[in-house]
């Protein structure tokens, strides 16, 4: 299945923190997308202020996704997993404007997408899978093993992985495409054990 993102978003957002100095997006799928412009905010208020407001920004975009006051948030910074992780695009390769993936490089500019798991349960029930959300309300930081979701169609079984997770949010993926992706993995005949899909044509988001 050809490789669908929202990262169109993400471009519009860093554009409308140049100016504002912060922006939140509701980002389809139950995800809430924060953009902070750090030389722009900085001119604008002091770092406290700044803080605060990223803050109310947030719970504002999370209000308009309809996950705000859920116990089962997960959020990715784009200043900490991508660039430790041997899976994930770097920011260099990111659809954006050259100037916006070296401020990402450098920390000059960052996003955090916020992602609740009944997001992505719904998703799965909605291609006609059953799912269960595994991550304990009390965690508070996920490790790298650690199994999100459990997905079955009725004969096979397959985990969700933090990686995917990860995926998710700071790929800005199409959530109904990606679940069937997992329901039409699930249905095929000749993979064994517990696959997990890729997409076709990812280049031609990254490239």
């Amino acid at each position: 299945m050809p490789y669908q993102t929202h990262l169109a978003m993400l471009r519009d957002a860093f554009h409308k923190a140049a100016a504002r100095g912060l922006i939140g997006m509701k980002v389809p799928g139950g995800r809430a997308l924060v953009a902070p412009s750090m030389p722009r905010g900085y001119e604008l208020w002091p770092e406290a202020e700044f803080i605060a407001r990223t803050g109310d920004v947030h719970e504002a975009a999370c209000k308009r996704a309809g996950i705000s006051g859920r116990s089962d948030h997960v959020t990715f910074f784009s200043n900490d997993t991508v660039a430790r992780s041997p899976i994930a695009p770097p920011w260099a390769i990111y659809p954006l404007p050259p100037a916006i993936c070296a401020a990402l490089i450098a920390d000059q500019a960052s996003f955090f997408v916020t992602i609740s798991g009944e997001s992505v349960t719904d998703a799965l029930h909605a291609a006609g899978l059953t799912a269960r959300w595994l991550v304990p309300h009390d965690l508070r930081e996920l490790d790298a093993s650690q199994e999100i979701v459990r997905v079955h169609n009725g004969r096979r079984v397959t985990v969700m992985r933090f990686s995917e997770l990860a995926r998710l949010t700071l790929e800005l993926v199409d959530l109904p495409l990606w679940a069937t992706a997992v329901r039409e993995l699930l249905d095929r005949e000749d993979v064994t054990g517990r696959p997990w899909h890729h997409f076709a044509h990812e280049d031609r988001i990254w490239a």
